[in-house]
């Protein structure tokens, strides 16, 4: 039984769509691949940076006394010494800019975002950091200011 060229050409179509179809699951799955790669980079530079501040804190006794007023009293401190605190918390409050942005994006897991957050919403509610984010404002994205102002914030109180 010969086939015509027709009939060949309807079951070249269907091999060609199975092909597509077959494709399109090998890019869907290399594409969730990549995402969880991405995902656990971005977890081990979060646990790598927080390392880092943690490890100045616990290496650099007198910044570790500042750093603590600051967060508690920030209003001792002199200009000076409230400009120290802002530079290093910029990267510590950009860290926690940097989880809510990614999760939004999907490139932090909602895992990591669940177990970094509670942790800087505990810090937020702390005058010095409360008097950063009034100050540097304008240093976030606006999206991450709105979380904090409407969100973090707010549940300060019932804490």
């Amino acid at each position: 039984m010969r086939l015509r060229l027709s009939e060949w050409a309807n079951v070249a179509e269907i091999i060609a769509a199975v092909v597509i179809v077959a494709s399109l699951v090998y890019v869907g799955f290399e594409i969730n691949q990549n995402t969880r790669a991405l995902q656990t980079d971005s977890y081990q530079n979060v646990l790598a940076m927080i390392s880092t501040t943690n490890h100045i804190l616990a290496t650099d006794e007198e910044f570790n006394r500042l750093f603590r007023t600051a967060e508690n009293s920030p209003d001792d401190l002199s200009e000076e010494e409230w400009m120290r605190f802002v530079e290093f918390n910029l990267s510590r409050m950009g860290l926690w800019e940097y989880l809510y942005l990614g999760t939004l994006a999907n490139s932090i897991s909602s895992a990591a975002w669940s177990a970094f957050d509670p942790y800087f919403r505990e810090v937020v509610c702390k005058p010095g950091h409360r008097r950063f984010f009034e100050e540097l404002r304008s240093a976030h994205a606006p999206e991450f200011i709105s979380y904090v102002e409407t969100d973090a914030i707010p549940a300060c109180g019932s804490q």
